[in-house]
């Protein structure tokens, strides 16, 4: 049995990491880290974040729109006082069935003005009788308290016709 009685110091030891390969792996762990970090994390979050932004935007907008809703009752109540305490104003779909049942079906109308109670109606295609048929059976009307015949243009073909309407109930104007 022979013993061995020299050692070969040439050899390298192939388990160890040298520094210089360990700092440049540690390196391209770390930057692969950052990379993904980025990536993956960090503008996902800026985006939950601009979205998260724009909610509470729109959280404090639907607030301010739910304040100013609540408030329309009493506005709306305080406009009507203030600006038609003399007199409501004549329901707006009862003059228009008004003009659509008791005007069109008999004759044309070139113009229509409706200013406080008082329609204003330039009306063609009438004869004088006709046109006293018409005040006749725009009297009977309930919402109606008058009809005149204001003037009559050349031949008869057209007429201007002022209807006073009546004054409405407290409650339809929106009286106290």
């Amino acid at each position: 049995m022979s013993a061995k009685r020299t050692l070969n110091l040439a050899k390298k030891d192939r388990g160890r990491l040298s520094p210089v390969g360990f700092a440049a792996s540690l390196a391209a762990v770390l930057l692969i880290a950052a990379l993904f970090s980025e990536l993956a994390v960090s503008r996902r979050l800026e985006r939950v974040r601009a979205a998260e932004a724009e909610l509470s935007r729109l959280e404090a907008e639907t607030v301010e729109l739910e304040r100013v809703a609540s408030e329309y009752p009493e506005l709306s109540q305080e406009y009507l006082r203030w600006c038609f305490s003399g007199g409501g104003l004549p329901d707006r779909d009862s003059v228009l069935e008004l003009v659509e049942e008791g005007v069109f079906p008999v004759c044309g109308v070139k113009s229509l003005t409706i200013s406080g109670r008082t329609l204003s109606l330039e009306l063609a295609g009438l004869t004088l009788g006709e046109v006293s048929e018409l005040i006749l059976s725009l009297e009977e009307y309930d919402i109606v308290e008058s009809a005149e015949l204001s003037s009559v243009g050349g031949q008869g073909s057209s007429a201007k016709l002022t209807v006073t309407l009546r004054e409405p109930d407290g409650e339809q104007a929106g009286g106290d």
